[in-house]
């Protein structure tokens, strides 16, 4: 179960109308669901809902960003040797935060 319109908008200190459409458009969306009587839960689905579109926005943005790499002349061996040095550096930053 997830708080109220109401609760949502006090905890969050927003109008609830604002609240109540992005009900709405997780609704749409499959993630949470109406349960008359008990408000609004969390679906099954959620987690595979929004992995897959975290998914589609994060290769979009890897896309674009690649589109650049490659209009700047950039040999494709050299952009995968960045990426992959990216990757290495944004995993480590990640594993001491996790050690804290």
């Amino acid at each position: 179960m997830i708080p109220s319109v109401r609760e949502m908008a006090q905890q969050l200190l927003v109008n609830p109308n604002t609240v109540a459409r992005a009900f709405q458009e997780l609704e749409q969306r499959g993630v949470v669901t109406a349960r008359r009587g008990r408000g609004m839960e969390v679906t099954a689905e959620a987690p595979v809902t929004c992995r897959a579109q975290r998914q589609e926005i994060l290769r979009g943005r890897i896309r674009e960003a690649l589109r650049e790499a490659a209009s700047s002349a950039l040999p494709p061996d050299e952009i995968r040797q960045l990426v992959e040095e990216e990757l290495t550096r944004v995993n480590g930053q990640r594993r001491s935060r996790e050690k804290r």
